[in-house]
């Protein structure tokens, strides 16, 4: 059947003139139909039948959303969410999102709980994020499922329970949703957790093979190459691995890797770039990326910056990251002249495609004199650039130009005007900049309190290190009166919504030292028990010293041993090792 485009954007046509499945989505669409409103939108959104195109998007998702279906009105928060083809308006985002969660839509439920842990257009919190998450997951949405397994797992905004995660995950599973399984296997795999099990993390990787995930077979490779839950078998693992290949191009990169490092298999560079030069053709720019930087940095093969430019260009058409790489051997001179006109060259290259990082590089170049002349006024000018593509920080950075005198004068008005927009955009830690004027005096004269009255604007924003920061005012008597209770209360809040780990660490330390607070050995070490169980292996370390040399405890070699084994396990600490050797 002969097929030929016509003219408008998705519509195919053929000889027979038989309609296309577009053609009868936008008819259906044309006539008012939800439905179909609402997949017209997502094929403009995906790219699906038609060209990307954001504005077609969001026009279709905002009719079905007006006729209140439940998933364009999710789909138009993330439009708005993540400003594409819009400014991002993080308050029309949770406008559409709540129409949504009102309607009890499991999908609605599941994101709003997402944005309640990313702290996106509201303050962090876990809480919530797990009732609405929860909500999702008991209505049987498997991706909600999967996320309260992580939920439990780690232990956000409920107390760690791995058997309620493992049924979560479980109950994501039996639906076929591969994530679970791949994560079950994993669990196994590592034995975090649980015991390892080789065999278990097998049948869990087989099960998500069998429910179409790309990855498993990938995985069972893996397994078999490091000898890890299987015996080590390296013609197993490539045999594994060359079954993934044609759905998945990790496990080509794997191949190429292993022969590329002689990893099991006789080291064979020109065989390793042959696979790699295959997941190129199968559109993976990351591979394109590993031949180029083996040639930039001379690794397995003769170091030829030339021909690692001409594998950066290749990536560069779909990666703006090979782009950047470009700009910094130009910038640097790194195996050619240094040549900072090429460079910036190649990062506006990256700017047209979209790239808000390259715009705040070159800002970044000039507000520092790095390969360039030194200037204030041309670092503004293209972090101006990256936060008209998106960058919700480089406000950020004008203003701590104004605000530290960096290549502009010192101008605290200026400052506080920069993060106040830096604000308007998004950025949660803009706020805690305006504190900082306040506790340090950049240009004003220092004031404690409207420090930690904008600390908390900045918590409100979702910034939890700033409840850290107002902790540690009040533990140093840093512009405020000293007042250790207070000081822990905000650490309090701080672990509310973050890891517990780093806050319950400097707890134990006021405890244990008497900062703020009358010294207390039982509490320092519950303090620091609930950071080591939090995965701070610096706590762990800490009280193995408390029960060797008996400060604010008994003396207790075994529990020091106890200590010092857990902070060996999680990070090799240097200090523990050659404790837990002398014993």
């Amino acid at each position: 059947m002969n097929k030929s485009k016509d003219s408008s954007i998705g519509k195919v046509s053929d000889s027979s003139g038989s309609m296309t499945e577009i053609e009868k989505i936008r008819q259906l669409a044309e006539s008012g139909d939800a439905d179909a409103q609402n997949q017209l939108g997502k094929a403009y959104f995906e790219g699906k039948y038609v060209a990307i195109d954001y504005a077609e998007a969001l026009k279709w998702f905002k009719m079905a959303a007006e006729q209140w279906h439940a998933d364009a009105q999710v789909n138009l928060c993330k439009i708005y969410e993540e400003g594409r083809g819009v400014d991002c308006d993080l308050d029309e985002a949770w406008n559409w999102l709540k129409k949504a969660v009102d309607q009890k839509y499991a999908a609605a439920q599941n994101y709003m709980g997402w944005m309640y842990t990313s702290g996106r257009g509201v303050a962090r919190d876990q809480k919530k994020a797990v009732k609405f998450v929860r909500l999702a997951a008991e209505q049987g949405l498997a991706k909600a499922q999967n996320n309260m397994g992580n939920i439990y797992l780690r232990g956000n905004g409920v107390p760690k329970d791995i058997e309620e995660a493992i049924r979560w995950f479980k109950l994501a599973a039996d639906q076929g949703f591969t994530d679970a399984h791949s994560k079950l296997g994993q669990m196994y795999l590592e034995g975090r957790y649980v015991t390892k099990n080789g065999d278990e993390a097998m049948k869990w990787y087989m099960l998500a093979m069998a429910n179409g995930s790309d990855s498993a077979a990938t995985n069972i490779g893996r397994m078999y190459r490091d000898g890890d839950g299987v015996p080590k078998n390296t013609e197993e693992a490539i045999r594994w691995f060359k079954f993934a290949a044609e759905k998945d191009n990790h496990a080509i990169m794997e191949i190429a890797r292993m022969y590329m490092d002689g990893d099991g298999v006789p080291r064979d560079v020109d065989e390793a770039i042959r696979w790699y030069k295959t997941s190129v053709e199968k559109g993976n720019s990351s591979a394109a990326m590993e031949i180029a930087r083996r040639y930039r940095r001379g690794e397995g093969v003769p170091r030829d910056v030339d021909e690692a430019i001409r594998w950066f260009k290749l990536a560069a058409e779909k990666d703006n990251y090979a782009i950047m790489e470009i700009a910094q051997i130009y910038l640097n001179g790194d195996g050619v002249p240094q040549n900072t006109d090429e460079a910036i060259r190649w990062y506006k290259i990256a700017i047209e495609k979209g790239s808000s990082r390259a715009a705040s590089e070159i800002a970044s170049k000039y507000s520092y004199g790095i390969g360039v002349t030194k200037d204030g006024d041309e670092a503004i000018k293209w972090f101006k650039i990256a936060m008209e593509k998106g960058d919700s920080s480089a406000a950020g950075e004008i203003a701590n130009m104004h605000m530290r005198g960096n290549g502009v004068p010192q101008n605290s008005d200026e400052a506080i005007k920069w993060f106040k927009i830096a604000m308007e955009k998004g950025d949660s830690s803009a706020a805690s900049g305006i504190a900082m004027i306040y506790k340090r005096g950049y240009g004003v004269p220092q004031n404690g309190d409207e420090a930690i009255k904008w600390y908390k604007i900045a918590i409100e924003k979702g910034n939890s290190s700033a409840a850290s920061d107002i902790a540690r005012m009040y533990r140093d008597g840093d512009g405020v009166p000293q007042n250790g209770d207070e000081a822990i209360k905000w650490y309090k809040v701080a672990m509310e919504s973050s890891a517990v780990s780093y806050d319950a660490v400097s707890i134990g330390y006021m405890y244990r030292d008497g900062q703020g607070v009358a010294k207390n050995g039982d509490e320092a070490v519950k303090w620091f028990k609930i950071a080591a169980e939090g995965g701070d292996d610096s706590a762990a370390g800490i009280l193995g010293r408390m029960y060797e040399e008996g400060k604010g405890v008994c003396q207790d070699k075994d529990e020091a041993i106890k200590w010092y084994k857990m902070a060996v396990d999680r990070s090799a600490s240097g200090e523990a090792l050659l404790r837990l050797c002398g014993d």
